[in-house]
């Protein structure tokens, strides 16, 4: 759309220009008459620039417009899928969820290939709609700077203990019995740590400078940008959302196009919008039960399955918990353990950057206040300073759960620069002068897309099956005519790329879970060894439930933990507070309007404190409510310091550590906002609420 008022702009420049130029209307074909044409204005080339100027920042304010709507309206997350099913009520068909969260599917007959289909994102304000997926098992380069250079995610190796058994039968046995401590998270049975691994899949998204050439911003073995240039990339969206049709192959992205700047006060220097899906390999383990199902509960209504039955479904999304635990607490938070993961994320310097932010009036800092690396993405930072709020807790964006931001110094990524000026002092008259400097900055934005478990599985290859790299329609292993089937010379003769299938047959005792059409996975298949010996084997790339294994059951390996556009919206937080005191009265019933007459109350594992009345003449007299769970209450009485929030009151909140004094028998604060002392004069001493 503001491609279209672009070019209405600059046809009614041009149309303007021809009522002072007489040659100019000459060479556009139109009649023009002494009287109806003025004179050209003394300085024409200067009046032509403003002109020029000021339609092209009317252009550039409309888009800023437009996205500060959307960033008003939600967060930034997935916002819809494409529409599969219809029916007699709204939630029949697809939101963010319907068969599956995100549109994952099994392409796990593919070495790296993690099956994902199409979707409408928002990031930062900016909604665009992406290709069909399909993305690769691709990191960020460890050593090199290089815009957009990735190298693959290292698999797993396959535990010592398995290597070493003498039978292929016997490292079923051994390689069950890892997979069983995975799933009880029991690291005293097999050291599983070592050989599960897990990564934070992500979409990133960044305003590009332009080229007529369409970048492919990252790898895929099944998809592309069906568009050599982004003219004809957008000449195709717009014809097919103009007859409501699709692209049959799904490689067609909606990704707009925008002003950035304006150059020499009269070229419009125009940025893409481009994004890519990359995965990240966590530093630590990340237990399983760290994670819990969030209710989508228009999906289950769509398919009729309780909350057992959608948990073990691709339609169910995740929710890491806030902190490093398996006890999930629901309450107002700051950084939380998403944070911790997602400042592991290099941006697009990839992972040699390290840059600082100064930012437009204060300097970005860790909670510590050490200088923060901005490089990586991040939510959360410090200011030494207050902002007018009280709080020196700074969320990036507005309103904007999920927005995490990363500079970035890529000449490929289209920044923006900003007049920043100062007061400084100086001996003569006058005593305070303003300095002003330019601030230029480019940044890009990530949101969590899944959280997915590598296995052995990747590596493990008892057959010793030979591996021919990436697959063609000519491959060694299909070279004959040989199509995977269990008959003389139709085995597959090897393995390739697009048909990974190592894993012995008998190490699951049931077919594939959750089948839907978008899989390519087949349930097995026969594939001839070095030694000309047929092997039944099933896929080893990365499943979103494996098989059953026996003895062990059936095990989830994708997580999607993405972030809903909607859920940043007023209706939508009204909408889930609702259906939170619906669905558990028991325990919210302090929400309902005849609580204080029933005299009902509400269960809690929290305890209460209260801080003294401030005594400080910088504000008003107030207090502050800090709640501990009963873990934190437990750890504080033992001896540790606990760091907390607390409540917001006057308008400002405050980060303390508390300690427990055994001989007084009462909690107090070590420090308050890193200080001794709270700056509004909170007394030490913090009172337990019966």
């Amino acid at each position: 759309m503001i491609i279209h008022h672009v070019t209405h702009v600059l046809t009614a420049v041009a149309l303007a220009s021809a009522l002072f130029d007489p040659k100019l209307a000459r060479k556009t074909g139109k009649h023009t008459t002494d009287d109806l044409i003025a004179p050209p204005p003394p300085n024409y080339d200067n009046h032509y620039k403003q002109q020029m100027e000021t339609l092209t920042r009317q252009v550039m304010l409309q888009q800023f417009y437009a996205e500060q709507r959307v960033r008003t309206e939600g967060q930034s997350g997935i916002k819809v899928l494409r529409q599969r099913k219809g029916g007699t009520k709204n939630y029949f068909t697809e939101s963010h969820t319907g068969g599956s969260a995100a549109a994952i599917h099994d392409h796990s007959n593919n070495v790296r290939t993690v099956g994902m289909g199409e979707f409408t994102a928002v990031m930062n304000g900016v909604e665009f709609k992406t290709r069909h997926n399909d993305y690769r098992l691709f990191m960020p380069h460890r050593t090199s700077k290089e815009f957009h250079a990735t190298e693959p995610i290292p698999f797993p190796d396959v535990p010592p203990e398995v290597a070493a058994k003498a039978t292929v039968d016997e490292q079923i046995v051994e390689m069950r019995e890892w997979f069983q401590a995975w799933r009880e998270q029991d690291k005293s049975v097999r050291d599983y740590a070592k050989h599960f691994k897990p990564l934070l899949c992500y979409l990133e998204g960044a305003w590009t400078k332009t080229d007529k050439k369409v970048d492919e911003p990252f790898s895929s073995d099944r998809h592309f940008v069906d568009a050599k240039t982004w003219q004809e990339l957008h000449d195709k969206v717009g014809f097919t959302a103009y007859s409501g049709s699709k692209s049959i192959k799904e490689n067609l992205s909606f990704l707009p196009t925008k002003i950035m700047n304006i150059v020499n006060d009269s070229i419009p220097e125009f940025a893409q919008w481009n994004y890519r899906v990359l995965c990240h390999p966590l530093k630590n383990d990340l237990p399983t039960n760290w994670l819990r199902v969030v209710e989508d509960l228009s999906s289950r209504m769509m398919q009729q399955k309780d909350i057992y039955r959608h948990l073990h479904s691709r339609a169910a999304r995740f929710q890491l918990n806030s902190k490093d635990d398996s006890k999930f607490l629901d309450r107002p938070v700051g950084r939380a353990l998403l944070d911790k993961l997602m400042e592991e994320i290099p941006g697009k310097d990839n992972y040699q950057g390290n840059l600082e932010d100064e930012g437009l009036d204060a300097a970005v800092k860790n909670e510590d206040l050490t200088t923060k690396d901005v490089s990586k993405y991040h939510r959360w930072y410090k200011t030494e300073s207050r902002d007018a709020m009280g709080t020196s807790n700074i969320h990036r964006g507005y309103n904007d759960d999920y927005m995490f931001a990363a500079m970035t110094t890529q000449p490929n990524v289209a920044g923006m620069t900003v007049k920043k000026c100062k007061k400084i002092k100086q001996k003569v008259r006058p005593f305070r002068k303003t300095v002003c400097d330019s601030l230029t900055q480019k940044w890009t934005y990530a949101i969590p897309l899944e959280i997915i478990y590598l296995t052995p599985l990747s590596s493990w290859n008892p057959y010793k099956l030979k591996y021919h790299g990436d697959s063609t329609w000519k491959s060694p292993s299909k070279a004959g005519g040989r199509n995977g089937r269990c008959e003389a010379k139709k085995e597959f003769n090897g393995t390739a790329s697009k048909i990974y299938y190592n894993t012995p047959h008998e190490f699951y005792t049931g077919r594939n879970v959750d089948r839907t059409s978008a899989d390519t996975v087949r349930n097995a298949a026969c594939v001839l060894d070095q030694d000309g010996v047929q092997r039944k084997v099933r896929a080893s790339g990365v499943h979103v439930f494996l098989p059953t294994i026996s003895g062990v059951g059936v095990l989830r390996q994708r997580y999607p933990i993405f972030p809903v556009h909607g859920e940043g919206s007023s209706v939508w937080k009204e909408l889930n507070a609702l259906r939170d005191v619906v669905m558990d009265m028991s325990n919210q019933q302090s929400m309902l309007w005849n609580y204080n007459t029933v005299g009902m109350k509400r269960s809690t594992n929290e305890t209460e404190m209260k801080m003294s009345a401030s005594s400080s003449s910088k504000t008003t007299e107030h207090t502050h409510l800090v709640s501990l769970t009963t873990d934190q209450m437990s750890q504080c009485r033992g001896g540790r310091t606990i760091t907390v929030t607390t409540s917001l009151a006057n308008g400002h909140q405050h980060d303390l550590e508390i300690k427990y004094n055994s001989k007084q028998d009462k909690f107090f604060y070590k420090k308050c906002d890193n200080r001794r002392r709270c700056w509004d004069g909170h007394n030490p001493v913090i009172d337990v609420l019966l």
